[in-house]
């Protein structure tokens, strides 16, 4: 599941995205490290924290008005495009590990292309309907060891959540839905 940075140029009531590079947000010089330590600066374990794009886009010295980081879900699928752009990570970090839920916004969701690879290197947004979603998935780095890179890779990524971390999901992304106009389904 690759992270893309696209530059963005309004298009009349939509958004023209171009491709400009891969980009890792993981890892323990990444984007996400940083901000965690840099929230919990007395190394708390566990510690709650959230990176905003904006934040994560400042932290990778990146434009926030000219850029969004968009989520290839499935990078491998030859007649179709689902991609998704990158709007939170909410963060629980323990010691060595941390799960996290990732609040995303459908830009085209199984989209049939005819080819996906020139699809991706440019493409706007009109017609989506820009519902949200959100990704639960973990890192192997918490708070005093490991390295932030992303949990095993396979055919499920999924993150075991113990109560602490999933009742602070789910508190944080209620109350980002319903701050939200916009829900899956409108």
């Amino acid at each position: 599941m690759p992270f893309l940075l696209y530059s963005t140029l309004p298009k009349g009531h939509c958004t023209e995205f171009s491709h400009r590079r891969q980009i890792s947000i993981a890892g323990s010089a990444g984007p996400l490290a940083s901000i965690q330590a840099k929230q919990n600066t007395e190394a708390k374990s566990p510690y709650f924290w959230h990176a905003s794009v904006e934040g994560i886009l400042d932290e990778i010295s990146e434009s926030v008005h000219e850029n969004a980081i968009v989520i290839d879900l499935k990078p491998r699928n030859k007649n179709s495009v689902s991609l998704f752009k990158l709007l939170d990570v909410w963060g629980f970090s323990y010691d060595d590990w941390t799960p996290l839920a990732v609040r995303l916004e459908t830009l085209h969701a199984e989209r049939p292309v005819s080819d996906p690879l020139v699809f991706k290197k440019s493409f706007d947004d009109c017609g989506s309907n820009h519902a949200f979603a959100v990704e639960f998935l973990y890192l192997r780095g918490g708070v005093k060891t490991g390295t932030w890179n992303w949990g095993a890779v396979g055919r499920v990524n999924g993150a075991l959540l113990w109560p602490d971390a999933f009742n602070h999901f789910a508190k944080v992304l209620l109350d980002s839905l319903t701050q939200s106009t916009n829900s899956y389904g409108d």
